[in-house]
């Protein structure tokens, strides 16, 4: 039986170079209050807004339209 994976996308400012946007996709581990590093960009964006919507549309191809990220799917 496979789970719904707690995922988070979070979105950054990746000082010391003010106005340099990173996302990051953080999953709970162990317990509900622990969560490690899934994914990040691989470039920075330059307005939160972009790299907001990127994250989300890494969230979106890691999870199966109708039921979420599952465990066992990547």
């Amino acid at each position: 039986m496979t789970y719904l994976r707690q995922i988070a996308v979070t979105v950054t400012v990746d000082e010391p170079d003010p106005g340099v946007f990173l996302w990051l996709l953080i999953e709970s581990k162990e317990s509900a209050t622990e969560y490690g590093e899934l994914a990040v960009a691989k470039a920075p964006y330059g307005t939160y807004t972009e790299a907001l919507d990127a994250g989300v549309l890494e969230l979106k191809r890691l999870a199966n339209y109708r039921d979420g990220p599952r465990s066992g799917e990547r």
